[in-house]
């Protein structure tokens, strides 16, 4: 990780690993893009795992509980 954060690979990038993709709704390179995109003014950590929700354009949870997925 670098000065910003959690980085996503690009799409012309050919790093090894199966689930290894480019970030595929907006074309972020960094997470911190995500945040931002939600309140422009985050003051916060850049954390993850970040659920988004990509319909309402918001970050729903930024941490994982079983709960939130029983299933998993």
């Amino acid at each position: 990780m670098g000065e910003k954060g959690w980085r996503f690979v690009t799409p012309d990038e050919n790093v090894p690993g199966e689930n290894v993709t480019a970030e595929p709704l907006n074309g972020y390179s960094h997470l911190r893009e995500i945040y931002f995109s939600v309140d422009p003014e985050y003051k916060g950590r850049f954390t993850v795992p970040t659920l988004y929700d990509k319909k309402t354009k918001q970050i729903v949870s930024n941490e994982v509980r079983p709960s939130l997925f029983p299933d998993v």
